[in-house]
């Protein structure tokens, strides 16, 4: 289920991305970094799909005797099909400050790149390489049986959204910070 755009982003429930960084840095040191970068491109796909439910409890460690992974990803929606204008979502975290999809900018996923020890570049390119590819990606997997039964044109408007909001993505990711 998808996140009201009105109701608020961040709740002590919901912990700014940089703890969760943390977190999995405490806690599994030898491994971390590995995680806090999927745990970046995690945010980079849900500003990519504008997935306003991508909260904390949306996040689980898998603990395998003394081992623990970042899970994978589930309870993902786009909040593009809300029927609301761009400018009135929020993503549930912050990126490098900003809640606002439409207000992300270069600049942030520096920010928050420098926040998790990251690379900024990497980050940025990651970026790049997932806005190229999520359109064919869901292009892809709407042509599914599964999506297929459905019998409705939901799954088309989606990606008509998410390829003009990865466009436009794609244009702040290569202007330069100043």
């Amino acid at each position: 289920m998808t996140r009201p755009a009105n109701s608020p982003p961040h709740t002590s429930s919901n912990p700014p991305a940089t703890d969760i960084a943390n977190l999995l840095r405490r806690e599994r040191p030898a491994s971390a970094q590995h995680d806090i970068e999927t745990f970046a491109r995690s945010l980079l796909f849900n500003w990519l799909i504008v997935g306003t439910d991508a909260h904390a409890k949306n996040y689980s460690v898998l603990l395998v005797g003394n081992q623990a992974r970042l899970a994978p990803l589930y309870d993902l929606g786009s909040g593009l099909l809300l029927g609301q204008h761009i400018r009135k979502l929020r993503l549930a975290m912050k990126v490098g400050g900003e809640h606002a999809p439409f207000k992300i900018e270069r600049g942030h996923w520096l920010r928050l790149a420098a926040d998790f020890g990251m690379n900024g570049e990497s980050l940025i390119e990651s970026a790049r390489q997932m806005a190229a590819a999520l359109p064919d990606a869901l292009l892809t997997a709407s042509h599914s049986p599964s999506v297929q039964a459905i019998a409705s044109p939901t799954p088309t408007r989606l990606i008509d959204r998410i390829v003009e909001w990865c466009t436009s993505c794609s244009r702040v990711l290569n202007r330069k910070t100043t």
